[in-house]
């Protein structure tokens, strides 16, 4: 089945008519090579023709072009040296029909616009954006989550740390943070896989903002860059009218710039990210907001948080124009806290590194004194050696058949080494029952169990550390 388009992408293109995606097997009038199918182009209004919008339309953003206010520096150089032109082949020039549907590529000797570098796109990438209500608890199962996933980023909201916990790396991921500094709630935080590099930028929004939280962070995708906005903004009854007025969040300043990914719990609902709740004052002014900057929402039409009352959609996902055609989104019922863990990915060509396919030895499973009495009697049951050789080959095979039959060998696709496997069926259990009833209490006890499970494991694994150690007095 085909992947559908999202509705705020239509949106976009119907707004930019013109501007479209794949607009067919055309070439570029500059650099004489055909348009690729993931290239943005647009069409010069004075010859029809089609050309990359990056490097060779001289446009920077999308909001330069228009229908008849736009002149592609190629087309005013060829109408310079063609005013002596007629005026009946100038005024026939406005009505040229369009290319066939199978065009000929001409090499014509043309003066060229001096081309502009590409800006660099993202390679394949899957992230993660979870309101966690707790991060210390469930850091264990996030990170297993992200692991299972191949998710190299995740944007966390709702931390609730402090300064005095020492959370700031968990299982090769980093943890960074920014706690909230009036009280233990709130709080945002990014987990990035040891092997990402990252940076990072300076803050898009004004800083007096009383409750509006946000984190920013650039990660290094193929040969570009993404910025990731981490934005966490308190429900509705927490936030105290300022000046006698409510409060309105201004996130005008997000939206803007290029491969930009806004994510965050933003407790404002509005059918514009298909909330089931409808619209209400906060939501009509983001969306009034989103509506008037190049972005879009990438949601879905499927709820981001589901309780024992209702399910709403409180967490918004926002997107540049660049990567608008490239962002797959989807909420996935999995996880301990209220809010779905989303995860969009972008549909580029891999480059991730895959795991290392080969057999793997679990010496401590193995079955030692059932090894020793195989092997004792199979060795007694063989007559005195003759030959070097064929002496060598028996004790090999008896070895062998020794090994495979008492030490656990093979590979498992998807190692959860980091999170036992009692917690992985009780995870497992939850997940299902909440995907058929949200409102059943046995979810919550199997939160507490998983949690007491993976506290339980980390002890064990920190006491045999212990006995590796060595801890006599110096």
């Amino acid at each position: 089945m085909g992947r559908h388009i999202p509705e705020c992408l239509l949106r976009t293109l119907l707004v930019r008519a013109g501007i479209e995606k794949n607009p067919g097997p055309w070439f570029c009038s500059v650099f004489q090579n055909r348009l690729h199918h993931r290239s943005v182009s647009v069409r010069r209004n004075r010859c029809m023709e089609w050309v990359h919008f990056r490097s060779c339309s001289g446009l920077t953003s999308l909001r330069e072009y228009s229908h008849t206010g736009y002149v592609a520096r190629c087309c005013a150089n060829i109408a310079s040296s063609g005013s002596q032109a007629s005026p009946s082949a100038s005024s026939s020039s406005d009505y040229v029909t369009p290319p066939p549907s199978t065009p000929v590529r001409q090499f014509i000797q043309r003066q060229h616009p001096s081309p502009t570098i590409a800006r660099p796109m993202p390679g394949s990438a899957s992230f993660l954006q979870l309101n966690c209500n707790g991060l210390r608890g469930k850091i264990d199962e996030i990170v297993d989550f992200m692991t299972r996933k191949s998710i190299s980023v995740a944007a966390i909201q709702e931390i609730k740390l402090t300064n005095t916990c020492s959370l700031y790396s968990c299982h090769g991921y980093n943890v960074l943070r920014k706690d909230r500094s009036r009280n233990g709630g709130g709080g945002l935080a990014f987990v990035i896989h040891h092997s990402v590099q990252y940076r990072p930028i300076s803050p898009a929004l004004d800083a007096s903002d009383p409750y509006m939280e946000c984190m920013e962070v650039a990660v290094r995708s193929g040969t570009a860059e993404i910025e990731k906005y981490n934005v966490y903004i308190p429900p509705v009854g927490s936030c105290v009218p300022i000046n006698g007025q409510a409060y309105n969040p201004d996130i005008s300043g997000l939206l803007s710039g290029h491969n930009r990914l806004v994510l965050g719990d933003f407790n404002a609902h509005h059918t514009s990210w298909h909330s089931p709740l409808g619209n209400d004052q906060r939501g009509r002014a983001l969306a009034e907001q989103i509506d008037s900057s190049t972005f879009c929402t990438v949601n879905e039409d499927a709820p981001t948080r589901i309780t024992r009352r209702c399910s709403s959609a409180p967490d918004i996902s926002i997107a540049s124009p660049d990567l608008l055609s490239d962002v797959y989104w989807q909420a996935v019922i999995s996880l301990g806290s209220g809010h779905l863990p989303i995860i969009l990915t972008i549909d580029r060509p891999p480059d991730f590194i895959t795991s290392e396919r080969r057999t793997f030895i679990n010496y401590k499973k193995a079955d030692w004194s059932g090894f020793r009495e195989y092997t004792n009697r199979r060795f007694s049951e063989l007559p005195p050696p003759s030959d070097v050789l064929v002496a060598e080959r028996k004790f090999r095979d008896i070895i062998n058949a020794a090994a495979a039959r008492f030490i656990p060998a093979g590979r498992i696709p998807q190692v959860r080494p980091n999170f036992p496997a009692q917690a992985v069926v009780l995870a497992d259990e939850r997940d299902g029952i909440r995907a058929m009833d949200p409102a059943n209490p046995r979810i919550s006890e199997l939160n507490l169990e998983i949690n007491r499970v993976v506290n339980e494991h980390k002890r064990n694994l920190w006491l045999e550390h212990l006995e590796q150690c060595n801890l006599a007095p110096v």
